[in-house]
């Protein structure tokens, strides 16, 4: 009787993203008598994907100039690199786009991590130029650069108000040129752009 060296053999067995490893152990007399024992193990992966690399910071920006987005880099503990999906989103509000970014890495496993960032371009930062046409019939052409400007004025068809903080959109206001009556019958009548 003494002490006998078992062999040992490992089998690994995948179902999905689980892996299953088994070793067994078997040791011999040398009589044809042998006895063995197994310890398997388990191992899932409920871990997501880690960001490497950050994203890009928000920005704000005005147009003409482009948005130009950073991805962020991911790393998962058994997948490795991990190329992320991504997907943009506009939303307008006023004169300015907010462009959204969303990069999400899935492991393939049911994990995933997402990182976003968001550009905000500005449409009208600069002020307008403004000119207007003064013709013999009594109207004004005016004209002004840049988009989101409307016009305004104190005085509609609904009469004249002495009260500054009524304004009223002239209509049509929103796509110059604009032309406009003048009443000389009614004094003090103003035009006023605003943004947005």
């Amino acid at each position: 009787m003494g002490l006998i060296t078992a062999s040992e053999a490992t089998e690994t067995n995948t179902f999905g993203c689980t892996n299953v490893f088994t070793r067994t152990w078997t040791a011999h007399d040398g009589c044809g008598n042998s006895t063995n024992r197994s310890q398997t193990i388990t191992v899932i992966d409920t871990t997501a994907p880690a960001v490497t690399t950050e994203q890009g910071a928000d920005a704000v920006i005005e147009c003409p100039a482009e948005p130009s987005f950073s991805a962020p880099t991911f790393m998962d503990a058994c997948a490795g690199p991990v190329t992320p999906s991504e997907v943009t989103v506009t939303n307008t509000s006023g004169c300015s786009n907010l462009i959204t970014r969303t990069w999400t890495a899935n492991d393939g496993c049911g994990n995933s991590t997402n990182r976003s960032q968001t550009i905000t371009v500005v449409v009208c930062t600069t002020p307008p130029v403004i000119t207007y046409t003064n013709t013999s019939s009594g109207t004004w052409t005016l004209n002004w650069s840049g988009p989101c400007f409307r016009l305004q004025t104190n005085s509609l068809s609904v009469g004249i108000t002495t009260n500054w903080s009524d304004w009223f959109d002239y209509p049509g206001g929103t796509n110059p040129p604009v032309t406009v009556t003048i009443d000389p019958a009614i004094p003090c009548v103003f035009y006023r752009l605003v943004w947005p």
